[in-house]
């Protein structure tokens, strides 16, 4: 039921905030994302230019569409094809491609392929292991400089700057450990709560009815805009779906 649905959506999203997330440089992409979950993914087929918002005002009323950004601001010359399309037909299409994924996959999968998405450490990021290793490294090292320094007595000044360093690192690694530990702490809590909620929606025969930012932001990773008439979707799990508008 749409109760059901709802919870899986807010526990998703819960689990996704258990990472940071870093600050985006100061790109096209970024300038523009943020309140728009489309603005994050969809790009331009013919240029790679993300697409923006925008708001048309017609005898008729307002109609809100999305356009190249490339073509928008530079003209046919730098994207000589980049199609405009109309937010609804944009929804209505990913609507459609998530319930043909559904119908692909169970939903325990698809959750569950979404999670790991989520969670795996990203490029940079340190394991508990390898932090735990550094720690020891470190111990060791402050053991090293601090029989250096007793052995020549008052005159250790020389070591003096090396112990700050590694006390600085040692204490640092030590609270992101913490952090590591409790955001494992909370996955680890948060497995049976998805486990349920997803056989509960396993049962369901009915899929999304409507386009929804958590959901969408959740599953999939980027679209791109082929023609006016197909979408490339990609989601988070590596399954990709051409979809028409």
């Amino acid at each position: 039921d749409r109760l059901t649905f709802q919870r899986v959506q807010e526990e998703m999203a819960r689990r996704s905030s258990l990472k940071k997330v870093s600050t985006a440089a100061k790109t096209e992409l970024a300038k523009y994302s943020g309140k728009y979950v489309l603005t994050e993914l969809l790009s331009c087929g013919n240029c790679g230019s993300p697409y923006r918002r925008v708001t048309w005002t017609r005898p008729e009323g307002k109609k809100i569409v999305w356009r190249c950004i490339n073509r928008l601001e530079n003209g046919k010359k730098f994207c000589k094809d980049a199609p405009t399309l109309e937010e609804s037909r944009i929804h209505t299409a990913v609507v459609s491609a998530m319930n043909e994924m559904f119908s692909l996959k169970s939903m325990k999968a698809i959750l569950q392929d979404s999670i790991r998405t989520t969670l795996t450490p990203k490029g940079g990021e340190t394991s508990l292991a390898a932090i735990d290793s550094r720690l020891s490294q470190l111990r060791e090292q402050q053991y090293r400089l601090l029989q250096l320094a007793a052995a020549v007595g008052a005159d250790s000044t020389q070591y003096d700057e090396e112990l700050k360093k590694v006390s600085m690192e040692f204490s640092a690694l030590v609270a992101k450990r913490s952090e590591l530990e409790k955001n494992k702490q909370d996955t680890e809590q948060a497995d049976e709560r998805v486990e349920q909620l997803a056989a509960e929606l396993e049962s369901m025969d009915t899929g999304i009815a409507t386009f929804d930012e958590v959901t969408v932001r959740q599953l999939i990773s980027a679209i791109t805009v082929l023609s006016e008439e197909k979408l490339l979707i990609r989601f988070k799990d590596g399954t990709e779906i051409e979809q028409i508008i």
